[in-house]
């Protein structure tokens, strides 16, 4: 009895762990959801191409008539931008 009371409790406090994780998880794809509307069209496209549909940079190249070194500074762009908007969130939190 005492190992079944043992084992529903570890299970009560794994199923509140993972609550709390997804909770977070759902927050985090939010922002990112409302980070990326705020994109222009180029950049949401190469964001949908590379990181939903997990294509190469060749192929993304290819399909959005951009160079591999456009590519990339359009990649950093992107990452400079999410930085960016990151540092302004952080700012109203406090």
């Amino acid at each position: 009895k005492r190992e079944l009371e043992r084992i529903e409790k570890e299970n009560r406090e794994e199923i509140g762990r993972l609550r709390s994780e997804m909770v977070e998880i759902l927050r985090e794809k939010r922002w990112v959801d409302e980070m990326i509307s705020k994109m222009k069209l180029d950049e949401k496209q190469f964001l949908q191409m590379r990181l939903e549909k997990r294509y190469g940079f060749e192929y993304i190249s290819m399909k959005m008539h951009l160079s591999r070194a456009t590519l990339f500074r359009l990649q950093d762009k992107v990452l400079e931008k999410m930085i960016e908007m990151k540092k302004g969130d952080d700012m109203r939190l406090y």
